[in-house]
C-alpha cells in the first residue's frame, strides 16, 4: 500500500506595507521646512527690523526730504537730505549754493554778504563809497574827524531804528495796525515810535500768530529769513484782491531826524518751494514825510522807486535810499502788487539811519 504525503499548506505572508517609511520622510520633510522657515525669519529679522547704527530707519511726521538713520543710542535722527536739499537743524530745506545771498547777525549794514565755496556766509561788497577790508565795509575817501573825536557810537555810520524792537503782546488771534512803543536806555535813538498801516491789501490774522503790522517791528537785529513758518513766526500779511494792483502802506514815524540811508526787508519762505518768495509785490516806493503843528502832510520827498524788485528765498533784501541833504523823522513805505489773490509776507523790516538830531 502507498504511502500517502500530506503536504503542509504553507500559509500566505503579505510584503511589508511601506506607511513606515512614509511617515519619517513626511517627518523629516516638515523638519527642514521648519528649520528653512526659522533661519528665514531669523534672518528677515536681522535684515529688516534689528536696529544697527548707520542703519536706514523711518520715523512718523518726519521730513519726506530726509534720510533718517540710526545713531549710536538706536535712535532714529536725521542723517541727511535727498539731492536738491540740505540739512537745516532738523529738517531738510533746499539745498543753497555758493554765490547765494546770506545774512549774518551782526554784520556790517552796509555789506552784502554771499555763501563762498564752503558755504561760508563771508561779506563780498559794499555799497558806494565804501570797500571790503578784513571783513568790513571801509570808507574809500579817507576820515577827516580827528581820531580823539571818534567813537564806536559815531553817529554818521548807518544804525538801526528802532535801536530795540516793539515789545509785542497782542494775542495771536488779534490784528493791531496801528500801534506805538517807548525806547528808553538805548545809545540812541530813544523816544516814542509809531507805526500806522493801510491800504488795499487786507491784513490776515486768522492763521497762527499776530500776522499783522505788528510783525514788521517785532524782532530788530536779531531777525533773519525763515525758511519755514513756526510757532514763533509773527510776519506781517498782506492779501491782494483778485483783480491785483493793490496796495499796502505804513507810516513809520520816530522819535528823532535821521539820514535815512537803507531799508532791509527780511523775508520768509514757507515751504519747499519759492512760492511765497515770488508772490511779494514787486513794487516799492520810500517816502520822506513832513507835516504840519497840527499834524497835516505838507512836504513829501521820494527816496527810492523800483517797479521790479526781486526777492530770494533766504535772502535779506537792501533798497538802498537816494540820498538827500535834509533829515527825516517821518516815513512812508508803499508796496504794490499786481499778483490777484496773493499774499506779500514779510517777517521784518529793518530802518538803517545816520545823522541823529532831535530838530531838522
Amino acid at each position: 500500500m502507498a504511502s500517502q504525503v500530506t503536504a503542509t499548506p504553507q500559509m500566505f505572508m503579505a510584503p511589508p506595507t511601506a506607511s513606515g517609511g512614509n511617515s519619517t520622510t513626511t517627518m523629516i520633510i516638515v523638519l527642514i521646512v521648519f528649520v528653512i522657515f526659522i533661519s528665514m525669519s531669523v534672518a528677515a529679522y536681522f535684515l529688516f527690523f534689528k536696529k544697527e547704527e548707520g542703519k536706514e530707519c523711518k520715523i512718523k511726521d518726519g521730513d519726506k526730504n530726509g534720510v533718517y538713520k540710526y545713531d549710536e543710542d538706536l535712535d532714529c535722527v536725521l542723517d541727511g537730505c535727498k539731492k536738491g536739499y540740505e540739512v537745516s537743524g532738523t529738517k531738510c530745506i533746499t539745498e543753497r549754493k555758493p554765490g547765494d545771498s546770506c545774512f549774518v547777525t551782526g554784520g556790517d549794514s552796509k555789506g552784502t554778504y554771499k555763501l563762498d565755496a564752503f558755504k561760508k556766509c563771508v561779506l563780498k561788497s559794499c555799497t558806494t563809497g565804501y570797500k571790503v577790508e578784513n571783513g568790513k565795509c571801509v570808507s574809500i575817501t579817507p576820515s577827516t574827524t580827528p581820531a580823539a573825536l571818534m567813537t564806536i557810537k559815531d553817529s554818521a555810520a548807518p544804525r538801526l531804528y528802532p535801536p530795540k524792537p516793539y515789545p509785542r503782546t497782542t494775542p495771536d488771534n488779534q490784528v493791531k495796525n496801528i500801534f506805538s512803543w517807548r525806547v528808553d536806555g538805548a545809545d540812541y535813538g530813544n523816544g516814542m515810535y509809531k507805526v500806522v498801516m493801510n491800504g488795499s491789501m487786507a491784513a490776515e490774522a486768522s492763521w497762527h500768530g499776530v500776522l499783522d503790522a505788528e510783525g514788521l517791528f517785532d524782532k530788530g537785529i536779531d531777525s533773519k529769513p525763515l525758511y519755514e513758518w513756526g510757532s514763533d513766526d509773527h510776519a506781517y500779511h498782506s492779501l491782494s484782491n483778485s483783480e491785483g494792483n493793490a496796495v499796502s502802506f505804513f507810516h513809520f514815524h520816530l522819535p528823532v531826524y535821521i539820514n535815512l540811508d537803507n531799508i532791509k526787508i527780511v523775508t520768509r519762505g514757507h515751504g519747499d518751494t519759492d512760492e511765497e518768495i515770488t508772490n511779494m509785490a514787486p513794487k516799492w516806493e520810500v517816502y520822506a514825510q513832513e507835516r504840519s503843528a497840527d499834524g497835516t502832510i505838507v512836504g513829501q520827498t521820494r527816496l527810492f522807486s523800483n517797479v521790479n524788485v526781486t526777492f530770494k528765498k533766504g535772502e535779506i533784501k537792501t533798497l538802498h535810499m537816494d540820498q538827500v541833504d535834509k533829515k527825516f523823522n517821518e516815513f512812508k513805505v508803499i508796496m504794490t502788487t499786481n499778483k490777484p489773490n496773493k499774499y506779500t509776507v514779510i517777517n521784518e523790516i529793518l530802518f538803517y539811519g545816520s545823522n541823529e538830531s532831535v530838530t531838522p
